[in-house]
């Protein structure tokens, strides 16, 4: 878990230069809690998707929010 965050950090720091530490944090909080929400959803829905499909749903979240 800390490598994925330091990684997901230092994307963060690349599309926010200028953001300070605890704003950083913030916003990896509020990414995995996306993430996770929707894959509890996925779950919740007995995983009726390919995993597959879940992946690509975050991926295109993932796009959509970096532009």
């Amino acid at each position: 878990m800390n490598s994925a965050h330091d990684i997901t950090i230092a994307e963060i720091k690349k599309q926010l230069p200028n953001a300070n530490e605890t704003h950083l944090e913030y916003f990896f909080t509020y990414s995995t809690g996306g993430i996770i929400e929707v894959i509890r959803k996925w779950i919740n829905d007995d995983m009726k998707i390919p995993t597959e499909e879940v992946v690509q749903i975050l991926e295109s979240m993932n796009v959509t929010n970096s532009q």
